[in-house]
């Protein structure tokens, strides 16, 4: 149960951490215009989706990492009439 509590919280700080990331103001530092480039690419397309790749894998491996249950779950059952 702690375990399950502790990965609750890592996917609300992903969560905080993602509307930080992507908040106006902060996306707004990477907004210099499209005649910076890096590798050809504007620098505000990088800093989006390499964030957006960084923030989805991190979720992913807070997911991965959560406790399985050993006993799998079946369906509740209606009772016979």
């Amino acid at each position: 149960m702690k375990d399950d509590n502790r990965s609750s919280e890592r996917l609300v700080a992903l969560f905080l951490f993602g509307m930080v990331l992507f908040n106006p103001l902060v996306v707004g530092l990477f907004d210099v215009g499209a005649e910076i480039r890096l590798f050809g690419i504007p620098v505000l397309f990088l800093y989006l989706f390499i964030g957006w790749a960084v923030l989805i894998g991190l979720i992913a491996a807070v997911a991965e990492s959560a406790p399985k249950d050993s006993k799998p779950t079946s369906p509740p059952t209606r009772p016979a009439d």
